[in-house]
């Protein structure tokens, strides 16, 4: 039921689902399919469900969600991004600190792809917003990362 109210866009169906269970059991409704309630999201470019979604977990449990791959290893931000959804891809990599970004940024899908090469690939230079969005987020994580590093020595 989860997957199929991310699939048609109804947000407070989603987030009603999700709060009436225990914080414990809300990433297991949630991974119940390959292709997750977040998956669908992100697919159908529905940035308010990503973060009904997002919402409704803990950080260790939004990573996780994060993380999770389909049966072809693409993660909802392969999707979002292979669909042009720039507004969701911000959303789903707003949710995470700058190394749980690049992390997420570093994936690779059963084909060995990034997001960033997915939406190279699929859509090639016609996106050119989404490719900007996922190269800013990637340029600022990695200065981020850098410059904790750089101030423990300084």
């Amino acid at each position: 039921m989860l997957t199929l109210a991310a699939y048609r866009g109804h947000t407070e169906l989603c987030v009603t689902l999700l709060s009436s269970l225990s914080p414990a059991d809300r990433l297991t409704l949630i991974l119940v399919d390959k292709f997750t309630a977040l998956h669908w999201a992100a697919y159908q470019g529905q940035p308010e469900i990503v973060s009904g979604i997002m919402s409704c977990l803990t950080a260790d449990q939004q990573l996780q969600l994060l993380l999770k791959q389909d049966s072809g290893g693409n993660t909802a931000l392969h999707l979002a991004t292979r669909w042009g959804r720039t507004e969701t891809v911000k959303t789903l990599l707003d949710h995470l600190t700058p190394e749980q970004q690049l992390q997420l940024l570093s994936l690779q899908n059963n084909e060995g792809k990034t997001a960033s090469q997915e939406i190279a690939g699929f859509y090639g230079a016609s996106n050119t917003e989404t490719i900007i969005e996922l190269k800013r987020y990637q340029i600022e994580a990695i200065y981020r990362v850098n410059y904790r590093e750089f101030a423990k020595f300084t």
